[in-house]
This record gives C-alpha cells, sequence and structure tokens, in this order.
C-alpha cells in the first residue's frame, strides 16, 4: 500500500486510486500519478491522539475552488480516505493505525504528507 498512487482530474476533480502507476485518463486527458510532497511551513495538518484516534484538523483555506479534497491515512495494507468539501472544516477522525502516514490533496497546490506520531504524542 506505501506504493499506492493517487491521480486527481484537474477539470472535474475525480479522485482515481492504484497500487500500481498505471495509464489514467478523465475527461479526455491522461493523468499522471501525484507525487507526495512535504508541506511548506504553516500549511501542516496538525494530528493529535484524542479518544484511542487520531484527530486530524487544519486552517487551510476550504473555499470553491481552494480547498483540500481529501485526506487519508496509509499504514501497511491498510488506506482509509475521508473526502471533504469547500466551505466544511478541516476535521477528520482515524484510528490509530501503527506507521501510518497522513496524505492529503491541495485543490491548487498537489498532494502533500507527513507521518504520523505514535499514540499519546503530537
Amino acid at each position: 500500500m506505501r506504493k499506492m498512487k493517487f491521480y486527481v482530474c484537474p477539470h472535474c476533480g475525480n479522485l482515481v486510486l492504484s497500487t500500481k502507476e498505471t495509464g489514467v485518463t478523465c475527461c479526455g486527458r491522461s493523468l499522471a500519478p501525484l507525487a507526495p510532497q512535504s508541506p511548506p511551513p504553516g500549511e501542516e495538518l496538525q494530528a493529535e491522539w484524542v479518544e484511542n484516534e487520531y484527530f486530524v484538523t487544519g486552517s487551510h483555506p476550504m473555499e470553491k475552488d481552494h480547498a483540500l479534497t481529501f485526506v487519508a491515512l496509509l499504514s501497511g495494507d491498510t488506506l482509509l480516505l475521508r473526502k471533504l468539501w469547500p466551505e466544511w472544516e478541516v476535521q477528520v477522525r482515524f484510528p490509530r493505525l501503527p506507521g501510518g502516514i497522513l496524505l492529503w490533496h491541495c485543490s491548487r497546490h498537489g498532494l502533500f504528507y507527513r507521518p504520523l506520531p505514535p499514540a499519546g504524542k503530537k
């Protein structure tokens, strides 16, 4: 699962996932897999250990033309994905999974990632 590929159509916003790189088209365009990148300072999502879960929040703009489209937790053989919508708060919960990586997609700036802290740490 760590080799999971994310494809997002720039025209319609369709999200396609693949366990390997593959040929993906949407709206008549070929899509390249998104390359996860480290977020710039101040753009990170926060993950806190709350009630036996990760509580993920952020202050990213959530406007119709600039928003986070999803937040995902990737760990071992598991992918958990939460769809986000413009004008919603950036708040999601995930169960604790060992060695988890948090991924999120900005409609303007692409795919970002960060490792999640072990349980009980920020």
